[in-house]
Formats: C-alpha cells, sequence, structure tokens
C-alpha cells in the first residue's frame, strides 16, 4: 500500500504479529511497522473534539483509521480485510501498573484500528519489552497511540512512549498512529519477495521461471481481486501427463476474460502435491483472449502436480499485485512400468505361444500398428512375421505409471533349403529317386 500525506511515495511496511487472526476468521494480524500520521508533524490527536470522553468508537483516533483505510488502502486491499469485533479485558501495564478498562465490543466492525494495551505488550506479537515496541517516526523516536482506555481518569487514553513503554497521555496530545489490521487469508492467493520475487522470463511458451527458496522477512502479497471473475481457462486438448524424462512437453492453454492494461498479464505457477510452488512465469500479456502454448520444464520428478493459470495486475517491488481466481489444470509425471520379458515358442509358420506375461500385459505382431490386450498367464498368438517380429508393453494405470518401453521378440525364419540334388528313379513303377 502507499503512505500517507506525509511520504506519499513511500510504501508502508506492515509486520507480521501473528499468523491468525485476533478474531474468529482465519487471517493475519498485521501492524505497521512504522510510525504514521497525517497532519503536518505527522501526529494524531486520540480525540480533541471531545476531551471528556476516551471512548474509543467515535473518537478521532478511529475516525483517523477509517480515513487513513480510505485514503491509502486500494479498495481490493480493503475488501481482504475483516472487519473485527472484539472486547478488550482490564489490563495493568507491567511497568507502571497503570489500569486500562474492560471494553465490551470496544472494536465493532472495525476494518483499521489501533492495538490495546495488552496486545502492545503481548511477546507473541513481538512486543514482549520495551525496545521491541519502540517505533520511529522520520528520524525520532515517536509516542504512538493505544486504542485502551485509562481506568481512572478520562482525559487520558492508552499509548507507547518514546522509550516503548505503555503508558497513558493527554487525549488531546498530539501523537502518531500505528495502525493494525485482520487480513483475511482467503483473499491471499500467494506471496512472493517484496523485491524481485516476480521477475520472470519474457511472456510466452518458455516463460516458467524457477522460484527459488527466500530466506529474507519482507513479502508481498497477490490478492483476489473479484472484478476479475470473467476470466476462464479450457485446457481440455492438452496432454496432462508425460512419462519421467520427458522432452517437449506443452500444454495448450485456450484463455478468455482477461484484464487489459501495462501491467496486466496471464500468469502461471507451477505447484508440487503439497501446493508449493516451483516455477512462476507470465505466459501472456495485454491480451484478453486467445490460446497460449506453455512449455513445461524438464527435470521435474515422478509426482502429480497442478498449473494454476491466472489474470493478474503486477505493480512492482514492495507493492500489492491483484489477480483472478486461480483457474487449475492437473499434471503427472509417471514412471514407467519395468519392460516385460515374455518367452516366445513357436507352433507353426506364424503362431505360438508367449508366456511369462500377466493380464496387464498387451502384444503387438504388426511393428506396433495395433494391439491386443493379454489376459493370462500365457497368451495363443497369430499372424507372426519375421519382418514384423512381436512387441509386449505392461501398461501403466495412468496414474502413478506409464507404459513400458516395449520389448522386441525377434522372430527368425529358417532359410530356404539350398545346394540340393536328387536321383532319378529306377523305374516309374519302383518310385525309389532319393533326395
Amino acid at each position: 500500500a502507499q503512505e500517507d500525506t506525509h511520504t506519499p511515495s513511500a510504501p508502508i511496511n506492515w509486520r507480521v504479529l501473528d499468523d491468525q487472526a485476533n478474531t474468529v476468521e482465519p487471517g493475519l494480524f498485521l501492524l505497521s511497522d512504522a510510525l504514521l500520521g497525517t497532519c503536518s508533524n505527522g501526529d494524531v490527536y486520540f480525540d480533541n473534539t471531545n476531551p471528556y470522553s476516551n471512548t474509543w468508537q467515535g473518537s478521532d483516533a478511529q475516525a483517523w483509521c477509517n480515513t487513513f483505510a480510505s485514503s491509502n488502502l486500494d479498495s481490493r486491499e480493503l475488501a481482504a480485510i475483516l472487519e473485527t469485533t472484539k472486547s478488550d479485558a482490564a489490563f495493568t501495564s507491567s511497568k507502571y501498573s497503570i489500569p486500562f478498562a474492560a471494553s465490551e465490543n470496544i472494536l465493532n466492525g472495525d476494518k483499521v484500528f489501533f492495538l490495546s494495551a495488552e496486545e502492545a505488550e503481548t511477546s507473541g506479537y513481538g512486543l514482549g519489552s520495551d525496545n521491541d515496541r519502540k517505533a520511529n517516526y522520520g528520524n525520532r523516536a515517536g509516542v504512538w497511540w493505544l486504542r485502551s482506555l485509562f481506568t481512572i481518569n478520562l482525559y487520558f487514553a492508552g499509548a507507547v512512549d518514546r522509550d516503548g513503554n505503555v503508558n497513558i497521555y493527554y487525549l488531546y496530545d498530539d501523537y502518531a498512529a500505528r495502525p493494525a489490521f485482520n487480513l483475511d487469508l482467503h483473499s491471499v492467493l500467494f506471496t512472493s519477495a517484496a523485491v524481485g520475487g516476480k521477475i520472470p522470463a519474457a511472456a510466452g511458451a518458455d516463460a516458467l521461471t524457477s522460484v527459488s527458496d527466500y530466506t529474507g522477512n519482507e513479502w508481498k502479497l497477490t490478492l483476489l481481486d473479484n472484478s476479475r471473475s470473467s476470466f476462464t481457462v479450457d485446457a481440455n486438448e492438452a496432454e496432462t501427463s508425460a512419462e519421467v524424462g520427458y522432452s517437449g512437453w506443452c500444454i495448450p492453454i485456450a484463455y478468455s476474460g482477461a484484464q487489459t492494461g501495462a501491467n496486466e498479464y496471464v500468469s502461471a505457477l507451477l505447484c508440487d502435491s503439497s501446493g508449493n510452488v516451483l516455477y512462476y512465469g507470465n505466459i501472456a500479456q495485454n491480451s484478453a483472449s486467445g490460446t497460449a502454448t506453455l512449455n513445461i520444464p524438464s527435470g521435474l520428478t515422478v509426482g502429480n502436480y497442478t498449473l494454476k493459470v491466472f489474470s493478474e495486475q503486477c505493480n512492482g517491488d514492495y507493492k500489492t499485485d491483484y489477480a483472478s481466481a486461480m483457474q487449475e489444470i492437473s499434471l503427472n509425471v509417471l514412471s514407467k512400468e519395468a519392460t516385460p520379458q515374455a518367452v516366445f515358442t513357436a507352433a507353426d509358420d506364424n503362431s505360438g505361444t508367449l508366456s511369462n506375461v500377466d493380464a496387464i500385459m498387451k502384444y503387438s505382431t504388426d511393428g506396433g500398428a495395433s494391439w491386443t490386450d493379454i489376459t493370462g498367464a500365457t497368451a495363443e498368438i497369430t499372424g507372426v512375421t519375421a519382418d514384423k517380429d512381436i512387441q509386449v508393453v505392461k501398461k501403466g494405470d495412468g496414474t502413478a505409471t506409464a507404459d513400458s518401453d516395449a520389448q522386441i521378440i525377434d522372430v527368425t525364419q529358417a532359410a530356404q533349403p539350398a545346394g540340393l540334388g536328387t536321383t532319378a528313379c529306377t523305374t516309374d513303377a519302383q518310385n525309389d529317386g532319393p533326395v
């Protein structure tokens, strides 16, 4: 997201406090990494219009969060943020023993909000010490507001001071904001490194580029964009399985309903059976519909894979990308069955018996032009010739295995006799002439 009017060209880094939202919905609990504000000096009032109430609902602090959300977050980002309704329990700060009041439904459908005093001291969020809670505004440490209500005096609300202590300040003091929100995980299609995480080859058949393991801690999100629901993919004619060691495996992908523009692509992810992204690439650019041919990289091991195709807007480093729902194509890389070791025993000049076979084999006597299934431990066959030989294959199941290489049984025919002589019969009646 782009930051507010203080530094409009800089992106906002959001710190992941928890991989579970602090609501009943699954999500990520996020907090701005730096301090923000909209005044010229970057500061915010908790409530300057009604200084006798430190209630969150209706406060200037809540209004700042609402304005921040509508002004600085894209509508598609806002759609991915959960509405949060939450009660705060009574809490006493650890260092100064400041009591904060319990408040039922202090958050009531809020999308963006400030942390409570208790959340600001939660070690599981990485905020367990004063140093963890320190944050800078520009080049100086700043005070940032919390939403918690000071129990004793309505003129005060909670805040984290410059030294990282959970403290209290007058409602009409002007300090910094550190917004938080809960992100709906259902809207996160995938994550990539914030810098260089989506730099594919040129759009086209060879676009799929290996995705390396990322060891950094700065990520960008690709969020679901419901305005792209018309995007569809048809891969009915695609060859969706190949034998291990394949080459030249191409998938034709007919697509339609993609959005167009300078940053608009039809893209693909190749994922393993656990959903891990192995390859990423743009298969078409600024194209609403068409048929793209995608080459599947060689070297995939035996197993099941998923090709996920989608229409997306790629916005560069540190910026959110937006995409349609994934259209999935199942791919299988199969191992070959072992080559048979059948034995042929001739019976006459064009027939005989195949043995050492089983019911998942097949044979051909015409050079592989046609095949006959074998139904038992032996097979009586005809049509055998020396020029076509006999081929026997063990059939794959099409899910985990492919057909074996063909066993070629070389059939030979005895040579025509030559150099024979005869002796005439003594008389025709005696019929005694030998060969």
